[in-house]
């Protein structure tokens, strides 16, 4: 018998919802969730029926008044008929690549094109090294103040991160003042970039990195504060320092978040304390325009990263990360699944001693799959570690009734990423991916690890209400 609950949709705004969870065993068919009415998608702080909390104002590191102007922008750009032109042709693209002829990608094309043309546009409207912000930027749905925010998310987004833009340039002198919080993130990284992501060409990083650092490479005061310099002339003697060059372009900050009921991403500010003059400021018309090229430009840039990177390896082979990224945060690896109706991918991992271990499932696309109210990604924190340490995760469509469950929200087929950050430098990568192995969910107890944390449909629900409300947490500061 289904067990029947009410539960809070999205976690930021107190609007319930009955949720018919049925038994863990059977199928049911590709397309069918086996969390019922539970809404997928929704926006935080919004209803399951599109809603928005009007009054909902959290107060924390990213509710400003120049991020609610900025979103505003973006929204204004997007809708623009030279953007929507763009989209259409994103979507011939995505139609006539190999993933458009399959199930999952014809489910999520629209969508997926969707989310990168906001984040196209949120890079525009980010671009201008004369006046920068750190603008919150590849995002799940949400809502506050009143305003309802479309998805953003792309390129394998990373659903623990809180990714927040600056534009630079490598002729001005920029000063970035911050403050960690008191709970603070597992990982703050700054990660500067000579071309914006996914115009150049196709490399593992999507862009030339030229500089990085990270919070544990940080001399922070002791209560949190810190300020970064970044311009074209050496450290001398500048504790935290990013020397930029002619061709800088982006600065990227990760704050990765552990713990989302107890990590809070940090308060960060950044000035431009010299450079050339300034430009006029962009018309609409101008943002639009650049937008539907930008579009049209990464669109077919991240098809070619995804068939270069993902597509060429085998379904279901996880394999452990061979050297550091060249962004200088931490280890990852990454590859596509596919999993029939019935079917599971059971994967162990080792944290190897990182503060930081993220495994999540994304679109055939790269867009992340639900996260704020599904288990779209897992992090350490979220799971049920083995007697050894490692962590066994199953990732299938339907519930397999353990609680480190990837739900694929779905779809037989998607990609996957696996990020180790803050781990030690002297770690055995080999020891990282234990195993991975396609089982039938009736034959699960075959394969899991005795002691593997089960879960009842009414667990089920109080685990993703917890979810929920903890990624309201994130946001509050």
């Amino acid at each position: 018998m289904p067990v029947r609950r009410r539960i809070l949709t999205a976690g930021l705004m107190a609007t319930a919802v009955t949720v018919l969870l049925p038994t863990m065993s059977g199928a049911g068919p590709l397309n069918s969730s086996p969390m019922g009415s539970l809404s997928t998608g929704s926006l935080s702080g919004g209803s399951s029926n599109g809603g928005c909390d009007r009054s909902f104002a959290p107060g924390g590191a990213l509710d400003s008044r120049a991020q609610l102007d900025f979103e505003k922008t973006v929204a204004a750009v997007a809708a623009h008929p030279l953007v929507r032109a763009a989209k259409n042709d994103v979507a011939a693209m995505y139609r006539a690549d190999p993933q458009g002829a399959t199930r999952a990608g014809q489910s999520t094309v629209d969508s997926a094109v969707d989310s990168i043309a906001n984040a196209a546009t949120q890079t525009v409207v980010t671009d201008d090294p004369a006046n920068p912000h750190f603008n919150w930027v590849v995002t799940a749905p949400h809502c506050w103040h009143g305003v309802e925010v479309a998805r953003s998310g792309y390129g394998i987004d990373n659903p623990d991160n809180v990714h927040r833009h600056a534009a630079v340039d490598g002729q001005s002198s920029f000063v970035i003042r911050g403050r960690m919080p008191q709970q603070r993130p597992a990982q703050l990284s700054f990660v500067l970039y000579g071309e914006l992501p996914g115009t150049g060409a196709v490399t593992k990083e999507g862009a030339p990195v030229l500089a990085s650092l990270t919070s544990d490479r940080m001399q922070i005061d002791p209560d949190g504060s810190f300020t970064i310099t970044v311009d074209p002339e050496p450290a001398d003697g500048r504790p935290n320092h990013i020397r930029t060059t002619a061709t800088a372009r982006l600065l990227i900050s990760r704050d990765s978040l552990n713990n989302w009921a107890g990590e809070r991403p940090s308060y960060l500010e950044i000035e431009r304390t010299s450079g050339p003059e300034a430009p006029a400021p962009r018309s609409r018309e101008q943002l639009a325009t650049q937008t539907a090229d930008l579009l049209r430009t990464i669109g077919r840039y991240w098809l070619d990263w995804d068939n270069t990177f993902i597509y060429t390896k085998a379904p279901n082979d996880i394999q452990a990360p061979t050297a550091p990224r060249g962004s200088g945060f931490g280890l990852a690896t990454s590859g596509h699944f596919a999993v029939g109706p019935g079917q599971a991918l059971v994967v162990t991992l080792d944290p190897v001693g990182a503060r930081y271990l993220g495994f999540e499932l994304t679109d055939p696309w790269g867009v992340a799959r639900e996260y704020v109210d599904r288990p779209g990604s897992l992090n350490q924190a979220q799971t049920r570690p083995n007697a050894d340490g490692t962590i066994t995760y199953v990732i299938s469509a339907e519930d397999p009734g353990t609680w480190n469950w990837l739900d694929t929200n779905g779809i037989d087929s998607g990609m996957y990423a696996i990020r180790w950050q803050s781990a030690p430098a002297d770690l055995d990568l080999t020891r990282t991916v234990r195993s991975a192995q396609l089982a039938d969910v009736a034959d699960l107890d075959s394969v899991l690890p005795e002691g593997t944390t089960r879960v009842t449909p009414t667990q089920r629900v109080t685990q993703l209400e917890e979810r929920a409300s903890d990624y309201t947490e994130r946001l509050r500061g």
